[in-house]
């Protein structure tokens, strides 16, 4: 053999073919090729070798060639070997480096990087119609001057900044580390993205390059979740929370940043301000290198009825229940029994878990402030047979609270289910609770069907309207009482008018004595009595028809009620009547006795409520 008559030693020099590829041919599997023009062999120093290594289908195949050997020569021979000529017609072979960018014809030495003897190739298979590949366009110098390459849609940032620093007559060598910042998002990608995650495949974007001094690492944590994310130093925390990404992975996508706060963790932990929020990220770094950390608060916010006071309660973890959260308001639970939910105004059980409710607004009130509401199904409307459990529904509310609150509370469908009132009504959406409360508990019975005829009535006195529904069989009569109860008025004092006509509601005439074919009808509730009092509260009035024998007593707790002062309190209250000489009025006196102190002929007379001076 040449070898043994040259008296090269085997471990230094070494065979290659004509292609460049090392030549073994002592292994037993050795074949020569059928190709002639490769039976042509050069002997080199092994020192000139450099290792291939193709990972394809979680096997390495090593093969050793010169610098020169042509990169589609040593892939034809890989796929020669393999046998992958065969492959269906719908699949292809790509091929990469270890950044994952896709790999050019050239030679060998191309892939080399720096003192380094081996070169990794990444093979995958790939379906041929679909889009694996993202071309990225990289400027530079002042020119913008562009380089375009190919990259596997699974390739990390990271895999990219290490083939930036590959790069050095392009990119800055005194720069250690590489960041990507999405122009337009102004967010920055962590390193173990893939670009597949980046962007879809039917849109382009601009990224810009930047250095990895001028960014920091922000780790949020909220109850048990973290989240971390890139950020410039220099962006304000406040343009940071902007990012939708933060709420939905520590699972707050219920709620927005204004119901949250922020607190900065370390050393000198606090609650951010508002003028905190404005500064730079950069400024609660505390070590090189090191994450800034900030913990999200659950900022729940409670309003009293009464007053309107706020109470804001800042919560680090929503796993309490309503009971301790009515603790914390520090508010004496024996006045203030309940919280309700700010939107449908229901009165929360006291061990129902504020994590379940996803609501940080709350009002806080007292009993008398709240109703009772018990909802029936209506029979012809149950398909089975149910418990009586299971066919009512009892809750609480706030007496401000509207027919579609509790429509809302209760997932009714408003445009297909109705709530029938006394069987006889169905209010308009509208409608508040307080208007029922002459009954200790207000009962409805859910129906799928409306009732046929709209009532309109007005209340000239108050310029307020109600609507509701009825039947054709409803009488005046009846008309007449529901007007006073939704308007909150006494019935011996009121009629109804049609057409500037008032209604004769003595008999039982009804609304198909009118028309038996109307839809819709409107009428307005006026007031008969000849003496009415008009009582000043702070920005308020209230008018009120009386008669001359009616006690002062009864005026003061009618205003009261309409004020929603508690009549237990009436003793902290006086009564000043609006004459010249602006008397103190006994609450024992009738309205006839006080007459005589305004001029001959009012049919109104004029009060103020005050709260005593004590």
């Amino acid at each position: 053999m040449l070898f043994n008559e040259k008296k090269y030693d085997h471990d230094l020099f070494v065979v290659v073919n004509k292609n460049e590829i090392f030549i073994d041919f002592t292994k037993s599997n050795y074949r020569s090729s059928s190709d002639p023009s490769l039976l042509e062999y050069y002997i080199i120093e092994k020192q000139y070798l450099i290792q291939i290594q193709i990972h394809f289908r979680s096997n390495i195949s090593e093969y050793f060639t010169t610098s020169k050997c042509k990169i589609s020569t040593i892939i034809h021979h890989f796929i020669d070997e393999k046998q992958l000529e065969s492959l269906s017609s719908d699949r292809i072979l790509c091929f990469f480096d270890e950044f994952g960018k896709c790999i050019d014809d050239g030679i060998i030495n191309d892939l080399c990087k720096t003192h380094h003897k081996t070169v990794s190739i990444f093979v995958t298979e790939e379906i041929s119609n679909v889009n694996i590949l993202y071309e990225l366009a990289l400027h530079y110098n002042e020119d913008q001057n562009q380089m375009m390459s190919l990259f596997y849609s699974t390739t990390k940032w990271q895999q990219i900044n290490l083939w930036l620093k590959t790069l050095l007559h392009l990119i800055d060598p005194s720069v250690d580390d590489y960041m990507f910042l999405i122009r337009e998002k102004k967010t920055i990608l962590d390193n173990d993205q893939s670009i597949l995650s980046t962007f879809d495949q039917t849109e382009s974007m601009i990224i810009d390059i930047i250095n990895r001094n001028i960014v920091t690492k922000v780790q949020f944590t909220f109850e048990t979740n973290n989240y971390s994310i890139y950020a410039l130093k220099s962006t304000k925390i406040s343009s940071l929370l902007n990012n939708e990404n933060i709420f939905k992975y520590l699972n707050l996508t219920d709620l927005s940043f204004d119901d949250c706060l922020l607190v900065v963790k370390g050393n000198n932990e606090h609650i951010l301000t508002k003028e905190d929020l404005q500064k730079s990220i950069d400024t609660y770094s505390i070590t090189e290198n090191e994450p800034i950390h900030f913990q999200i608060m659950t900022l729940v916010q409670i309003t009293k009825y009464d007053d309107e006071e706020q109470i804001k309660v800042p919560l680090l973890n929503r796993n309490i229940t309503i009971e301790e959260l009515l603790h914390s308001t520090e508010k004496s639970m024996d006045v203030y029994k309940y919280l309700a939910t700010n939107d449908t105004k229901r009165i929360l059980d006291s061990n129902e878990k504020l994590s379940n409710l996803n609501k940080t607004k709350f009002i806080l009130v007292k009993e008398n402030e709240t109703c009772l509401v018990l909802i029936k199904k209506s029979n012809d409307s149950q398909p089975i047979r149910v418990t009586e459990e299971e066919n009512e529904k009892h809750q609480r509310f706030v007496v401000s609270a509207t027919i579609a609150d509790v429509n809302k509370e209760n997932q009714q469908d408003i445009l297909h289910q109705y709530l029938l009132y006394s069987n006889d009504i169905v209010p308009s959406t509208d409608i508040q609770l307080i208007t029922f409360q002459s009954e200790s508990l207000i009962q409805f019975i859910a129906i799928d069907q409306n009732l046929p005829i709209t009532v309109t009535i007005k209340n000239t006195e108050a310029n307020k309207s109600i609507q509701f529904n009825c039947r054709l069989s409803m009488t005046i009569k009846r008309l007449c009482e529901i007007a006073c109860q939704l308007f909150c008025l006494k019935r011996e004092y009121y009629c109804l008018i049609m057409n500037e006509t008032t209604l004769d509601d003595d008999d039982d005439v009804c609304l198909e004595d009118i028309d038996e074919n109307m839809t819709e009808v409107q009428f307005k509730i006026i007031s008969k009595a000849s003496i009415h009092c008009s009582i000043m509260y702070d920005n308020q009035t209230v008018i009120l028809p009386c008669h001359k024998d009616t006690i002062i007593m009864i005026i003061v707790k009618e205003t009261m009620e309409k004020l929603h002062i508690s009549e237990d309190n009436i003793n902290m209250y006086e009564l000043i009547a609006l004459d010249d000489d602006q008397t103190q009025i006994d609450f024992d006196l009738s309205v006839d006795d006080i007459l005589g102190s305004f001029s001959t002929g009012s049919t109104t007379i004029s009060f103020e409520l005050k709260k005593k001076n004590i």
